[in-house]
């Protein structure tokens, strides 16, 4: 009978900048939600 090894490596529990959803949801909430939010207070104005 032939034995396969198996590897086990370590991944970290969280890494969002290993993460391309966290990498997008930041540039959502820093870049388009500001000019989102700066559109709606100019129409108050």
């Amino acid at each position: 009978m032939e034995r396969k090894k198996l590897e086990i490596f370590w991944c970290p529990t969280y890494s969002p900048k290993h993460n391309l959803i966290e990498i997008i949801w930041k540039f959502i909430k820093n870049e388009w939600i500001k000019v989102n939010e700066t559109r709606k207070l100019s129409k108050l104005s």
